[in-house]
Formats: C-alpha cells, structure tokens, sequence
C-alpha cells in the first residue's frame, strides 16, 4: 500500500501546485483538508518532541474513518522514534505548506466575500 500512497502523495502535491486541489483548514492548526470524490485527504504535521517535524498524510471515507495512511518517517523495532525518509519528508513538507497556504487563501476570500455582503446589506438600510 505503500507504493499507493506514494503515488497518490505525487499526484496530490502536483495538483496542489498547479492550484487544482484547494485545502480547508480543521479544527487542528497543523492539519489541512481536501476532499476528492467521496472521499477526503488529511495532510498533517506533528512537532512535539522530535528532533524534525513528522507529516502524515491520511486517506478517509465518507464517514471520516482512516482508510490508508502514510508517514514521513517509519518505526523500526529497534528505535523509539521514526526513520525519515530525506525524499518523502521533503514532498510531504512541500504538500503541507501548499496546503497551508492554500487554505489561508481559502479563508481569505471568504473572509472577504463576507465583508462583501454585509457592505451589501448595509447599503440597502
């Protein structure tokens, strides 16, 4: 599933760079979302702790249940904290801040197109 998910990580970030896929922010501040199709992507990122941030990036179904997921760093039997992966760390840290980015844009025109109809409707008392 791996592979999947390194494929689907490609895809996503290449979208996402051509402004194809738009990001929403969550009720986390280090975690984005998008939907596509019936289901949605999570793109997140962990601090506490860790000497380099981890990204996880997560596949959910309609109900928001976790279907497939893939971590910038693995576990080893012999280590207490994860093995990054130089490349993979790299497209999910690029993701994440597309993402970000992506999001706070979002917001922005929401915020604005908000401002927008209350000045609307002020003109019309």
């Amino acid at each position: 599933m791996t592979t999947q998910m390194e494929q689907l990580l490609e895809g996503i970030l290449d979208r996402t760079n051509r402004n194809r896929i738009t990001w929403h922010t969550t009720v986390n501040s280090q975690a984005f979302l998008t939907v596509l199709g019936s289901q949605s992507v999570v793109i997140a990122k962990r601090t506490g702790g860790l000497s380099e941030p981890q990204y996880k990036l997560e596949v959910r179904d309609g109900g928001g249940s976790t279907i497939a997921s893939l971590l910038s760093g693995e576990y080893s039997k012999s280590q207490q904290t994860p093995v990054q992966s130089t490349e993979r760390l790299q497209r999910m840290e690029q993701l994440f801040e597309l993402a970000r980015k992506s999001a706070v844009n979002d917001g922005l025109r929401e915020v604005i197109g908000r401002l927008d109809k209350l000045i609307e409707d002020l003109e019309k008392v």
